[in-house]
Formats: structure tokens, C-alpha cells, sequence
């Protein structure tokens, strides 16, 4: 495992270029099959808050949203940077909302959604196709505060 600060945007949890981050798997739902997995995975030190139950100024919001979407996009570059491989398409995204308190379904979209337009830019594809990307949502009660991102690329 490798930890990397870069400012206080976000931390890279672990990096493990070679044979240890690609894995063969042998089955996929009952069939024999033999492909490869790549997996990136990073912390960004954002704090996320319920988007749809703010009462608060548009400028907030707005410049809010921006230092999510830019920290999303500047984490995954550096951390692929480090990581010495380019991600292929298509891939799944897991975000994962650290907080101390856990939202509700929608609410939990809505505080993650820069977040994932940032990380859409960041692979080039737009957030809505399904054929190039999928994402999955979680969250857990913890500390630091922030967002799990991991990354996953399957190829021949």
C-alpha cells in the first residue's frame, strides 16, 4: 500500500502497479472466462452535504460544485499518473460517501453528482452512457470525512 498527499484535495489509499493489481477471473456468473482487472482506487478529501435539501445561495452551490468537480478530475489524473497505466474503456466506478451520518438514496446521488462529472471529464465520456461506464453508490458512517473512489477496467 502507498499513500500520497497531494494538498488537501485528496489522498491516494493504495497504488499497486504490476502483477499484483491485474488478476486473472477464471468465472463470471457460472462461465469460464479469462480477462483482466484493473483497479485505481483513491480518497477525496471533499465534505458532501445533502444538495437537495440545501436552502442556501446560488454561488455557494455553484462554487461548491466546481471544487468538486475539479478535485474529482485533478485526483484521478495524478492518481493514474502514479498508478503508470492508462484506464480503458469501459470501466465501473464506485463512490463511496464517508460522512458522519448516512443520506438517503437520492440525496446521496445529488451530493455525489460533481463528483462524478468530474470524474466523467476526467475519463472523457459523458456520465450518461452506460456502454463506456457504470456507477455504484455506497456510504458509510466514518472519518476522515470524504469520498472513496475506485476505479475498475476489465480487458483481454
Amino acid at each position: 500500500m502507498c499513500i500520497a498527499a497531494y494538498g488537501d484535495v485528496f489522498r491516494v489509499l493504495s497504488l499497486q502497479p504490476g502483477p499484483t493489481q491485474e488478476r486473472e477471473v477464471q468465472q463470471v456468473h457460472g462461465e469460464d472466462c479469462a480477462f483482466r482487472v484493473r483497479a485505481m482506487k483513491l480518497f477525496l478529501d471533499v465534505k458532501t452535504i445533502s444538495e437537495l435539501n440545501a436552502r442556501e445561495h446560488w454561488r455557494v452551490r455553484k462554487d461548491r460544485a466546481s471544487a468538486h468537480r475539479s478535485a474529482a478530475k485533478k485526483g484521478c489524473s495524478n492518481a493514474e499518473r502514479d498508478f503508470g497505466r492508462a484506464v480503458k474503456l469501459p470501466v465501473s466506478v464506485k463512490l463511496c460517501r464517508v460522512g458522519q451520518r448516512k443520506l438517503d438514496g437520492d440525496n446521496l446521488q445529488g451530493a455525489l453528482k460533481h463528483v462524478r462529472d468530474g470524474i466523467a471529464d476526467w475519463l472523457g465520456v459523458d456520465d450518461g452512457d452506460e456502454s463506456k461506464v457504470s456507477w455504484e453508490y455506497s456510504q458509510r458512517i466514518g472519518k476522515p470525512c470524504g469520498i472513496e473512489v475506485e476505479v475498475i477496467s476489465w480487458y483481454d
